[in-house]
C-alpha cells in the first residue's frame, strides 16, 4: 500500500505544478509530420506517422513523459503570456475585425 500512497502524493504534486503552468501560454514549435514507434501495453510493437494536430499531440505527450515543460521548447519567450493577458489581446484584436473576421480600417 505505501506505492499507492506515493503515487497518489506525487499525482497531487503534479495536479498542483500543472494547475499553475496551465495559466501560461506561449508558441511553441513542432514538427508538422512524425514517425514514432513504441509498444502496447501487452508487448505488441507499433510504428506509426502522424501529421497535423495527430502530431503536436504525440510531442506534447512526448514532452510529459521525458518530463520536458514547454517553456524548455519555447525558441521566443516574448510570446510567453498569462491566459488572461491572451483573452485581453484578443479582445482588442477583434475590436479591428469586422462581423465576418476581416480587418476594418479607419
Amino acid at each position: 500500500m505505501i506505492k499507492g500512497r506515493v503515487q497518489r502524493r506525487l499525482a497531487t504534486i503534479l495536479a498542483a505544478d500543472v494547475a499553475d503552468y496551465s495559466r501560461l501560454r506561449g508558441v511553441v514549435p513542432r514538427h508538422a509530420a512524425i514517425r514514432y514507434r513504441g509498444t502496447t501495453p501487452v508487448g505488441e510493437p507499433v510504428e506509426r506517422e502522424a501529421t497535423g494536430l495527430h502530431a503536436r499531440v504525440v510531442q506534447h505527450e512526448v514532452d510529459h513523459l521525458d518530463g520536458v515543460l514547454f517553456l524548455d521548447r519555447m525558441t521566443d519567450l516574448t510570446t510567453l503570456v498569462f491566459e488572461s493577458e491572451m483573452r485581453h489581446l484578443r479582445a482588442d484584436d477583434d475590436e479591428d475585425l469586422g462581423d465576418d473576421g476581416s480587418e476594418v480600417t479607419a
